[in-house]
């Protein structure tokens, strides 16, 4: 049986104002791939934050996250992270520094981990896997030269440079067409199987959650409420709110061509 690699009890967040997210719980084991889907404001990507350790410093918080085997609290030892995870944003605009070419954004991230000698061959051979076909071309390119696609799987690239046993994607190809999302998550789930790393996908996609994900959490309005096998929850779920996405998604793709 797997072990738990992350483990969310009761994470509760919020304001002054408002209850952002009403007690989580997840556990996902190592190696597994979940799914958190869910509309806009459902706090899916807050959700994220808590678990990679860049939430607001005005967002209050209690709960715990653990990882593996380590008892600490990560929800408020936040640096205890940075050689577990990695994360995929929604736009690689976002991702990037749009004022700085790609090997000098390289450069900061070598430093960052600790190489004060980039190795920019590496990050050349590793654009070619990721089916750029002139890299060193590619490398002096600012973000903003290079198309929707392109950008992300640099940021793809950037997000697995280091080890990490857990990645998470946040929406990572909302923004890109449809060839490119395909490309992109193909690309994820070679990396997925290369490395053995465990996924945590958020969407609103139900389409590609029960594509690729073994497991799936539904939320709404800051709150998990259904959960498990993407089989059983597509196909028996139990939530009313999990049955209208499932209908609401059948109504979509029944939509006769002649009306788009």
């Amino acid at each position: 049986m797997s072990e738990a690699l992350l483990t969310i009890n009761n994470l509760c967040l919020y304001t002054e104002s408002s209850h952002l997210l009403k007690g989580i719980s997840l556990s996902i084991d190592e190696g597994s791939r979940w799914a958190i889907v869910g509309e806009s404001g459902a706090g899916k990507t807050l959700t994220m934050h808590a678990i990679s350790g860049i939430l607001p410093n005005h967002i209050s918080r209690t709960g715990e996250i653990y990882l593996g085997s380590n008892r600490k609290n990560l929800l408020n030892e936040q640096s205890d992270k940075s050689n577990e995870i990695a994360i995929i944003l929604q736009d690689s605009i976002d991702a990037l520094n749009p004022y700085l070419t790609i090997s000098q954004q390289w450069k900061l991230l070598s430093e960052l981990y600790g190489n004060a000698d980039p190795d920019f061959k590496l990050l050349t051979d590793t654009l070619k896997s990721y089916n750029f076909h002139n890299p060193n071309e590619i490398i002096h390119k600012l973000p903003t030269q290079l198309s929707g696609g392109m950008r992300q799987r640099i940021s793809i690239a950037f997000s697995l440079s280091k080890p990490c046993r857990l990645l998470i994607c946040d929406e990572p190809t909302t923004s890109l067409d449809t060839i490119s999302q395909r490309k992109t998550i193909e690309l994820i789930l070679d990396k997925c199987n290369e490395h053995a790393l465990t996924l945590l996908y958020i969407t609103h996609n139900l389409a590609i959650a029960k594509s690729i994900c073994s497991h799936v959490a539904i939320m709404r309005n800051g709150e998990i409420v259904e959960q498990g096998h993407v089989t059983k929850v597509f196909e028996n779920p139990c939530h009313s709110y999990t049955k209208k996405l499932l209908t609401e998604t059948q109504k979509l793709w029944q939509i006769p061509t002649e009306n788009i």
